[in-house]
């Protein structure tokens, strides 16, 4: 008699490049090589990432646009597929996917994960769409079999938000993987960064909370200190009007914007500093993949994430979000007294796949 493989499923909107499609990657890849059947649900099945999915694991298009029309869809793939355990991302698809897991019936263990600050998220849009939020969050959050939070701060802000209780929520941070799609980057320096002494780095869409205007402006008065060059990855409905406002910075030949890319690789490997200048975050999952390759990092003290990767500044330099000038100074001497790589590497090593993944399985177990 041969058993079945038990299934876990990850319902997205898409397998896009963001950070925690990323996560869910990785952790679906590391569950696979362990036995499990693994499906992505989505609400349409687009983005980057999907071309690293091996053909063994199953992808399931909703065919929505919407996220309230996918709710007896989600029913129909709970009762047909069974699968065992589900972690579901990204409100409000977190609450949908309760609504549609308790109209199938709870036929599996269901989890939620939190990858953001939702209160930041949601205190800058319109106020009945942060009382819809906490709404939603107080129905449907407390059935579940439990929450995953990325960082301490998300855990405190889901607890208030959604007064639940702290038995059914626990923290693990993203799982990370040094992926090298090619064993050139020594040789792939970017060509913009070949004829300057220091390389900036910095990856994360252009929205407003990764305020990459006070990036811009920072960079502005390190450069006339040192040979500077910086390098922005990434896309989002920001990109145009950030290039404008580096175009009106006069930063044309010492700043570029290249878009969105999958292979990271060569300019974390080449560059000498990262930096995050977001005014909130969840858990950024582009700081734990930059002391992976032991670069020093400089980045906002902003909630939350930040100070527990960089263990409120050992392994890294906070600053106050939002001040350009303590951002230009930490920058500087980022660059002229880097940081050891090895007690970087060995941070990074706490966020390692596995260890993150095992401790996934464990609360899909236990719980």
């Amino acid at each position: 008699m041969i058993l079945k493989k038990k299934i876990i499923s990850f319902i997205l909107p898409s397998l896009g490049g963001g950070g925690t499609e990323k996560v869910y990657l990785n952790l679906a890849l590391y569950l696979f090589s362990k036995g499990y059947e693994i499906h992505f649900v989505l609400l349409e099945k687009k983005g980057e990432l999907l071309k690293y999915l091996p053909i063994e694991i199953f992808v399931y298009s909703l065919n929505k646009k919407r996220f309230r029309n996918s709710i007896f869809s989600l029913v129909k793939y709970f009762k047909t597929q069974k699968p065992n355990y589900v972690l579901a991302s990204m409100w409000p698809l977190t609450s949908i996917s309760v609504i549609s897991w308790i109209l199938a019936g709870k036929r599996c263990k269901l989890f939620l994960s939190e990858h953001s600050n939702l209160t930041e998220t949601y205190l800058t849009s319109k106020i009945e769409n942060a009382f819809f939020l906490k709404l939603l969050i107080r129905i449907t959050y407390p059935y579940v079999n439990g929450v995953i939070c990325v960082s301490n701060g998300v855990l405190e802000d889901i607890i208030t938000m959604g007064r639940l209780k702290r038995d059914k929520i626990k923290v693990i941070y993203n799982p990370v993987t040094n992926d090298r799609f090619n064993n050139d980057i020594v040789n792939e320096i970017p060509d913009f960064w070949r004829d300057c002494s220091f390389k900036i780095l910095s990856i994360g869409r252009f929205v407003s909370q990764k305020n990459h205007a006070l990036l811009l402006n920072a960079f502005c008065i390190l450069r006339k200190s040192l040979d500077v060059k910086l390098i922005i990855l990434g896309d989002g409905p920001l990109y145009l009007q950030t290039k404008e406002y580096l175009n009106k910075l006069g930063l044309v030949d010492s700043v570029i914007m290249p878009g969105f890319t999958t292979d990271t690789n060569p300019f974390y490997y080449h560059s000498n500093l990262f930096v995050l200048s977001s005014n909130f975050e969840g858990l950024p999952t582009v700081l734990i993949e930059a002391l992976d390759y032991g670069i020093s990092i400089v980045s906002t003290d902003c909630p939350s994430g930040p100070a527990e990767i960089l263990s409120n500044g050992i392994y890294g330099t906070l600053v106050p979000v939002g001040d350009a000038e303590k951002l230009a100074f930490a920058m500087q001497q980022s660059l002229l007294n880097p940081r050891d790589k090895i007690s970087l590497k060995g941070r990074a090593k706490d966020f390692s796949v596995e260890k993150m993944s095992e401790l996934y399985l464990s609360m899909f177990l236990n719980f």
